[in-house]
């Protein structure tokens, strides 16, 4: 049975009660699992399903796929459930990570999982802003840039700061990608 801490991207039901996820773990990186019996009434993992929940989890390895076994939550994040913008943001990282990453790195995605926990917990604290919003999204993005090695690692650091500050170094920092790439990254919020 392996166990980490993950953060969930995406829940897709399949066959009559059961449920696919993917999430984003602290020791594996993107992983798939399959949830048996998570949709039906009073499932003991029901709870622990929904995008953007930071969960631990217990799981093992199946014919195919790893099968979640147990989850606890750590944390729900339930402001940013509360904001159309917030939303659209994390929708945003989430649907950038799940395109973008490999699955099953195998301890190679600890750096990029704690930038996306702080993510989702500056995100909840945010004030409703789209310029902290936006700063958020854009810091978030580059680290994972580099992360896939898109970026060197000597390229400046941002700032952790939620202010205009980090929008500026964001958007500075953005020239050292072609600009078509940016076109593609646009976001309005």
């Amino acid at each position: 049975m392996y166990f980490t801490h993950a953060v969930i991207l995406k829940k897709e039901p399949t066959g009559e009660a059961d449920l696919m996820l993917t999430a984003f773990t602290k020791k594996y990186g993107k992983i798939r699992l399959l949830a048996q019996g998570a949709r039906k009434e009073g499932a003991k993992l029901k709870g622990h399903c929904e995008p953007g929940t930071h969960v631990f989890l217990g799981f093992v390895t199946g014919k195919n796929i790893y099968r979640l076994v147990e989850a606890d939550t750590i944390e729900t994040f339930p402001v940013i459930a509360q904001s159309f913008k917030k939303m659209k943001a994390r929708g945003w990282i989430f649907d950038f990570v799940e395109r973008h990453t490999m699955e099953d790195l195998r301890g190679e995605a600890e750096d990029f999982f704690l930038a996306l926990v702080k993510f989702l917990r500056d995100l909840e604290d945010a004030r409703e802003h789209s310029l902290f919003i936006r700063a958020l999204v854009l810091r978030t993005e580059f680290l994972l840039y580099r992360y896939l090695g898109i970026l060197p690692d000597s390229a400046p650091k941002l700032h952790e700061a939620n202010d205009e500050t980090s929008l500026a170094h964001a958007e500075m920092f953005s020239r050292t990608i072609s600009e078509q790439e940016l076109h593609s990254r646009r976001i309005v919020l």
